[in-house]
């Protein structure tokens, strides 16, 4: 039979976890307060260890790790009126870089990633934005949005896990559930 075994216990200082996610190596853990911050822990399969931790201004919604395996660039969306959408790049060590920040419309309240790590989907208040992204240089390119009548909330997505379509599921605060196909 299967057992759930607990291999790490830390307390996290740095405020309330809003968000968390897992790198796509499973070595570092980024988590999103409510206190407005973003922390990267590393796993070395017993502890976890604190990396780095910057703030964020704003409470954190949502974090999520590239599925790219060249780069650790990490994506946050916050309540932060001037940077709503960030994404920085973990050196694996204790840096983290902004490498691109936009300022969407409305609340930001989640972020994720297309399969192949190309495409970053925020969903927030009324739109769904999908920026291209550079993996490269870590830029965030101009983006494609949407929306449907009646101004509902965008409260979370994904995108299908392969990759290989790219579609993208939303669910709002009103219990509909919308298909966007990204072309």
């Amino acid at each position: 039979a299967r057992a759930m075994v607990l291999l790490a216990r830390t307390t996290v200082s740095i405020g309330s976890p809003m968000s968390l996610d897992w790198s796509y190596d499973n070595k570092y853990l980024a988590i999103a307060t409510q206190s407005g911050r973003l922390a990267i822990y590393y796993f070395n399969g017993s502890s976890l260890t604190l990396r780095t931790s910057i703030s964020l201004g704003a409470q954190g919604n949502s974090v999520r790790w590239n599925p790219d395996s060249a780069h650790y660039y990490v994506a946050i969306a916050s309540n932060n009126t001037s940077a709503k959408v960030r994404v920085y790049q973990f050196d694996g060590s204790s840096t983290l870089t902004l490498k691109s920040t936009v300022n969407p419309t409305g609340t930001m309240n989640n972020v994720a990633w297309q399969g192949r790590g190309k495409v970053l989907g925020v969903a927030g208040s009324t739109y769904l934005y999908a920026y291209p992204f550079n993996l490269t240089t870590g830029a965030l390119g101009s983006p494609v949005s949407a929306s449907v009548s009646g101004g509902l909330n965008y409260d979370v997505m994904c995108w299908a896990p392969t990759g290989s379509k790219d579609d993208l599921i939303i669910g709002t605060q009103s219990g509909l559930l919308y298909l966007f196909n990204y072309t």
